[in-house]
């Protein structure tokens, strides 16, 4: 499924502004978490942007999860109540079909 950044509107991955801008709006922000959040964006692009099968995007997501539990274990639960959440609406709104386990 194609569709252009605008349709992303209020999705909860797309802002419309570039990487740069929203790294250079958060100066507090540490490498770490910079990392995270911009793995989630890509997570979140996948599903939106790409024509990857659901099994793939899951293996981002669980990698994401293994990542957050190795660098920032007490963020796994931060994890659990946004970006798996997230990643499924957004799987079952824009892709539909098969659904997000």
């Amino acid at each position: 499924m194609s569709a252009s950044a605008s349709d992303h509107t209020g999705c909860g991955c797309y802002d419309g502004t570039m990487s740069g801008e929203r790294d250079r709006a958060r100066p507090h922000e540490d490498p770490t978490t910079t990392e995270i959040r911009r793995e989630a964006e890509r997570i979140c692009a996948l599903i939106l942007f790409s024509d990857l099968p659901l099994i793939d995007v899951q293996i981002a997501a669980s990698a994401l999860r293994r990542k957050i539990r190795a660098l920032q274990p007490e963020n796994v639960p931060l994890y659990e109540r946004i970006y798996a959440p997230r990643f499924r609406r957004l799987w079952e709104q824009w892709r539909g079909g098969e659904p997000w386990k």
